[in-house]
């Protein structure tokens, strides 16, 4: 079984981040993170759900 750091999942900032040093992205931008790492952002309300609902695609 793959482990949760292998998939990707779509969020969008709700603060600025920065993905490595000296690398910024930008309140309001998509980006993919690891799974983990997304959950970890979402969770402390730095980041939401960037994935279509069901029935919204």
């Amino acid at each position: 079984m793959a482990k949760d750091d292998t998939k990707k999942a779509p969020v969008k900032l709700l603060h600025a981040y920065w993905p490595e040093e000296d690398v910024r992205v930008d309140a309001g931008q998509i980006i993919e993170l690891p799974l983990a790492e997304a959950k970890a952002l979402i969770a402390a309300n730095k980041a939401e759900r960037a994935d279509p609902m069901p029935g919204e695609e």
